[in-house]
């Protein structure tokens, strides 16, 4: 996957961040989030506000991503683009390249990124379905794409869906800015009534094969409450 640049070809590639490039690029996240000296962060917080603010930047948060093995220059390009879907309009077939990407980066590169860049990435991605739930099916089957991870052997990768998952349903849970409250109510509804029961089930089954402890009655009342529900609650 890779994010469809919105912006003419010939000022793309002058405003593209090249291989060469990345260091100097990796020296400045590293002095925002670590520098001890303030004008340094400063400095370095002027120099980087673009990829926050501009979505023609979203591409190269992703060639960031792609190329660095740098924690900060990662956290620099997840964050930036939790900001770029939630501050501005980015095309309907970019929201969806972004969670394909970070779907596949997370069970790709989970086991080796600092935690603190894999919360960003899951906020990400979860930010991704919850704006893009109507636009397109993909992002309303990302529960059914997560439980992958639930199903292989790796701890590493049970736990990222999990934590995927939680996050998904805080996400729908909290209203987000720019967004009216009805946009929000109906995206939240329409999540309840197709994914929450499932997500539950999955969470009860994962905890039923860690503990070795058989929670068939729990999974099964789950369920029966969700049915007299009518998916209300």
């Amino acid at each position: 996957h890779s994010f469809t640049p919105s912006l003419s070809q010939s000022y793309y590639n002058q405003m593209a961040l090249t291989k060469e490039q990345l260091p100097q690029l990796e020296r400045m996240c590293e002095a925002l989030y670590t520098s001890s000296n303030a004008d340094e962060r400063k400095q370095a917080e002027h120099m980087l506000k673009v990829f926050s603010t501009n979505p023609e930047y979203a591409t190269q948060c992703q060639m960031i991503l792609q190329n660095s093995t740098s924690p900060y220059a990662q956290l620099l390009a997840s964050s930036s683009l939790v900001r770029l879907v939630t501050d501005h309009f980015l095309p309907a077939n970019v929201k969806t390249d972004i969670r394909g990407y970070v779907t596949n980066y997370l069970a790709s590169h989970g086991a080796s990124l600092m935690p603190f860049v894999v919360t960003s990435l899951v906020q990400l991605l979860c930010r991704v379905v919850k704006l893009g739930w109507f636009e397109n099916e993909g992002h309303r089957e990302c529960p059914q794409d997560v439980r992958k991870f639930l199903e292989q052997e790796s701890p590493v990768h049970v736990y990222l869906g999990l934590r995927i998952l939680c996050q998904l349903v805080a996400e729908m849970n909290t209203p987000c800015p720019g967004r009216s409250l009805t946009q929000h109510r109906k995206t939240a509804v329409s999540f309840r009534d197709t994914a929450l029961c499932d997500i539950f089930t999955w969470a009860i089954s994962c905890l039923a094969s860690v503990t070795g402890a058989a929670l068939p009655s729990a999974i099964a009342s789950a369920n029966a409450s969700a049915s007299e529900n009518g998916g209300t609650g």
